[in-house]
């Protein structure tokens, strides 16, 4: 490639030649690490079957019990209900609160339906369970299930005020009337009392208290997303971390195999810390050194991307310099590229050369694997 040395773009030729598969083959990778990440680029018709295919792999072959989505904890109990049920309303129902966004696609629609499935398959004890780790919760629905969740007993004074005016927020949900109240003041004090009266929280819920914490801890990072905007990235990427590090030790140990965007999978692809990487890296977590990730890489690929109320396809291929390195290797149908194998070029000696920031952090300690899919169509709205 023209401004690049030559010999380098041959070294990498030589190793993608080598380590280049058109199946599924993470053979040596599957003993050594506790959960998959796969990132992708939303809105990309062939990511859901790809996702089904690597979840499917990942119970199989890597005993994955634990489904980890980029969506809120009410919504993955609502995936969960459905999972056990088989309703389909409860799927309908919750893809429609996502109208207009990626996750209500047709495609996404025909996956959970095989997941059923397939899950009905699996003995009790393997039976796959979905971890929300994000904040994109419908505010309404969270507080309306938590309503539910309020036990029929004297409410403690320390966390009378949080409860009372969260009654009164779903009482305004329910008869469509406008919420009043002090949002500064009610949000600032929940933020502080749900961790100063954690165990009172805890004995007034009862077996409750765990939904009612994780639904809290999204809408609390909620407003303070909102309050402190110029940090938003930051306040989520942590959010996703410390919502899976507090299920992870809620639900014991176990394998998971995640799907989000890639900017929550790989460093170089947002401004912040990656997800995955304060997985592997931070001393704090329950998995480091224990993360597998693999990126999504796209040529000639239609994306469906929400805009105004509707819905608009967009061509997207990865950077140049990116897809030029990989380029030999797209094919047809989708294939698995593995970086990290012992003699790999994507080391800093080698990254260090290019200008783009991506390509400086295309390393083996944040990118394990590459999936490489050519000519992809956009996905389909419901």
């Amino acid at each position: 490639m023209k401004g690049y040395n030559e010999k380098l773009f041959e070294t990498f030729y030589t190793y993608l030649s080598n380590n280049t598969y058109c199946q599924l083959k993470l053979d040596n990778d599957l003993e050594n690490a506790n959960i998959f990440l796969m990132g992708e680029f939303h809105g990309v018709a062939c990511n859901a079957r790809i996702e089904y295919d690597l979840l499917k792999y990942f119970v199989i072959n890597a005993g994955v019990k634990y489904y980890v989505k980029e969506l809120g904890y009410n919504d993955a109990r609502k995936l969960n209900e459905y999972l056990r049920t088989g309703d389909e309303s409860i799927l309908k129902n919750l893809l429609k609160t996502y109208k207009n966004c990626y996750f209500a696609t047709q495609e996404n629609y025909k996956m959970w339906k095989a997941i059923y499935n397939f899950n009905k398959t699996l003995s009790n004890k393997n039976k796959i369970v979905v971890v929300g780790i994000d904040i994109t919760d419908s505010s309404n629905e969270a507080i309306e299930y938590i309503y539910t969740c309020l036990p029929q007993k004297k409410i403690p004074s320390q966390i009378k005020y949080v409860i009372d005016e969260l009654k009164n927020i779903y009482c305004c949900i329910k008869n469509k009337t406008k919420v009043s109240y002090d949002y500064y003041q009610f949000w600032s004090t929940y933020l502080i009392s749900i961790d100063k009266y954690y165990d009172i929280y805890k004995q007034y819920f009862g077996s409750n208290f765990f939904d009612f914490y994780m639904i809290s801890r999204n809408l609390i990072a909620k407003f303070k997303r909102r309050i402190d905007n110029l940090n938003a990235r930051e306040i989520r990427e942590q959010e996703l971390y410390e919502n899976f590090m507090i299920q992870y030790k809620y639900y014991l140990k176990g394998n998971f195999f995640g799907v989000l965007g890639n900017a929550h999978i790989a460093n170089g692809y947002n401004c912040v810390e990656s997800f995955a990487s304060r997985l592997n890296n931070n001393p704090t977590s329950y998995v480091r050194g224990k993360v597998i990730t693999l990126l999504s890489l796209y040529k000639n690929c239609k994306s469906m991307t929400p805009y105004q109320g509707t819905y608009e396809k967009n061509n997207i291929n990865s950077p140049m310099v990116i897809n030029e390195i990989f380029n030999p290797f797209y094919k047809e149908n989708e294939v698995l590229i593995k970086l990290n194998e012992k003699n790999t070029p994507f080391i800093t000696k080698n990254m260090s050369q290019f200008k783009l920031p991506i390509l400086k952090k295309f390393l083996t300690n944040n990118i394990q694997y590459c999936i490489l899919m050519n000519g992809a169509e956009a996905s389909s709205p419901l």
